[in-house]
């Protein structure tokens, strides 16, 4: 029998599509690890068994995995991971399901509203019709999105930019709250450069250099062709540092060798809480295509790191009143200008306090949207 303490708890579940860690895999282990544990249970359902499910083990969170959830489209599968949501659901009633990415939003809004789930709540991190994709796919996605938008009671747009583009559809529903980090403990530049060195020994030669970094998942839609065309382009004397990993390795290691960069543009892989050696970086550079409000510009500017990026989601709402340069996506010349006004601008001037993108005020609202 449950407890009073047990019964006056909410029971959420967190839904992803993905389990790796990426921005929106941080953005739910931050919040489920973060919530009173006296007023919430909190549980994870996921696809794939990646960082994020061993991360959030540790805090004592219960874990569900959605059999034959994957990124890529599947009738079938798709299928089964529907009735699995909604056998699931009936199961273990959960008082609010909190959606995360596109795909599981979509089955995970139809299953809680077929099996009577009260408050189902989706965040978009970044909306899919805005990615680099031919116009009948662009459309079908966007009627999809505006679906998953009308079965959920709530949603959550990361950056004023996503929420004017779906303003229309349902003005009392959309809240914007814009992603908070927690006090990170950067590490000092020297610190910082160790770490790397140790990954990568060739770096150790090469610190009189300018060092350009750009931290992230190894997806098209960063765009980091165009960021290695800007390098070959920059006759400065710099380095480009890359780390993360994903299903672009082939490809970037490609373009790197076919631009004869093997000495000036490094793959450094996946390395945990990579936000926290930032400083290592003289400017941080992140030339994406679609994009929706991303942490590590956050990091970044938190860090009082220099920005170049492109004019894309939410990143002008990141980099304005700091020293930073946006471009137009998808142009390497206007990316390798940047990079060498930036680089050789004196007197950078960052906010005295900065406290835009608060972790707490984040928290605060978004149980708010809990509770009501």
């Amino acid at each position: 029998m449950l407890t009073q303490e047990e019964s006056n708890k909410k029971k959420i579940f967190y839904i992803i599509t993905k389990s790796n860690w990426g921005g929106a895999q941080k953005y739910v282990f931050d919040l489920a690890t973060s919530l009173p544990k006296d007023k919430f249970e909190c549980v994870l359902m996921h696809g794939g068994n990646g960082e994020l499910v061993d991360r959030i083990k540790d805090f004592g969170v219960k874990t569900i995995q959605i059999p034959d959830l994957e990124r890529d489209i599947s009738i079938t599968k798709e299928v089964k991971a529907l009735f699995f949501l909604i056998k699931t659901f009936l199961k273990e009633k959960p008082d609010i399901i909190h959606l995360n990415s596109s795909k599981i939003s979509g089955l995970g809004s139809f299953a809680g509203r077929i099996t009577g789930v009260k408050n189902i709540i989706f965040t978009a991190h970044g909306w899919p019709f805005n990615e680099d994709r031919r116009m009948f796919e662009k459309t079908l996605i966007k009627i999809f999105t505006y679906f998953t938008v009308f079965l959920s009671h709530k949603i959550i747009t990361l950056s004023d930019f996503e929420l004017n583009q779906v303003s229309t559809w349902s003005t009392s529903k959309i809240n914007r709250i814009y992603l908070g980090i927690k006090d990170k403990n950067f590490k000092d530049r020297s610190q910082a450069r160790s770490i790397l060195i140790q990954r990568e020994p060739r770096l150790m030669h090469l610190q009189n250099k300018d060092w350009v970094g750009t931290i992230g998942e190894l997806h098209r839609n960063k765009g980091y062709q165009y960021a290695i065309e800007a390098i070959k382009k920059t006759v400065d004397d710099l380095i480009y540092i890359i780390i993360g990993d994903g299903e672009e390795l082939q490809n970037i290691r490609k373009l790197i060798k076919d631009h004869s960069l093997e000495n000036k543009v490094f793959l450094l892989g996946a390395i945990k809480d990579a936000g926290q050696i930032i400083k290592a970086f003289d400017l941080f550079l992140l030339p994406s295509i679609k994009e929706g409000l991303p942490y590590v510009l956050i990091e970044s500017r938190t860090a009082q790191v220099p920005i170049v990026s492109t004019n894309v989601g939410g990143i002008p709402e990141i980099t304005k009143s700091i020293p930073s340069l946006i471009v137009n996506p998808k142009d390497s010349l206007a990316l390798s200008n940047s990079i060498k006004v930036l680089l050789n601008e004196d007197n950078k001037k960052w906010p005295e306090k900065d406290t835009a993108f608060s972790f707490e005020t984040m928290l605060e609202k978004t149980i708010s949207l809990y509770n009501n």
